[in-house]
């Protein structure tokens, strides 16, 4: 777990959380090349939640153990999004208020995943992936147009779309299954 913004104010706090995430990424793209080019046979993948809001922050624990942490439902919330990455294919999966502070930004690449319910919350939540690696252009269309058909409930038409990328996009795959599903057991 990292944070910015506490101990010292950071008013840049989500573009520098997203550049570092995107600099893990590709550090660990690094050592993964390492190890196949030194023949170890292991590949170390990792998920990433991120989440911008108000936490409370500060010394938390006894006398012989105490660490400057951040509790709160937005580390609750994140800790829940990160977990998603496996389900959606992803390595990192921001959330609306993220994307919100970095809409401006050029050197972020986003699109939009699902809209989720989170454990203990009454609101459902927008999530973003937070694109590190190249996506073909045609992929990430097929995969808005599969989206847009998907929202409508034409499982068909989706799965036609979400078939162009399900080969070299995690997302368009799960969708793909997903969909799939609702045409065997459509939503009553």
């Amino acid at each position: 777990m990292a944070f910015w913004g506490a101990p010292l104010p950071d008013s840049n706090q989500a573009e520098n959380a997203c550049r570092s995430c995107i600099k893990m990424m590709k550090a660990l793209a690094k050592l993964n090349q390492r190890f196949k080019s030194e023949n170890i046979i292991c590949e170390i993948n990792i998920g990433i939640g991120l989440h911008t809001g108000e936490v409370m922050a500060g010394n938390i624990g006894s006398k012989k153990k105490f660490n400057y942490t951040a509790f709160g439902d937005g580390v609750n919330l994140t800790s829940r999004i990160e977990s998603l990455n496996k389900i959606y294919g992803t390595n990192i999966i921001i959330t609306e208020s993220t994307k919100k502070e970095i809409k401006n930004n050029p050197e972020f690449k986003t699109r939009e995943l699902d809209t989720i319910m989170v454990k203990g919350k009454k609101e459902p939540k927008t999530i973003f992936e937070l694109i590190v690696k190249d996506i073909n252009k045609d992929v990430l269309e097929h995969f808005e147009n599969g989206r847009r058909l998907y929202k409508e409930g034409k499982w068909s038409k989706a799965v036609e779309e979400f078939s162009f990328g399900k080969d070299v996009d995690g997302p368009s795959n799960m969708y793909l299954q997903r969909c799939k599903e609702l045409q065997e057991n459509p939503p009553e």
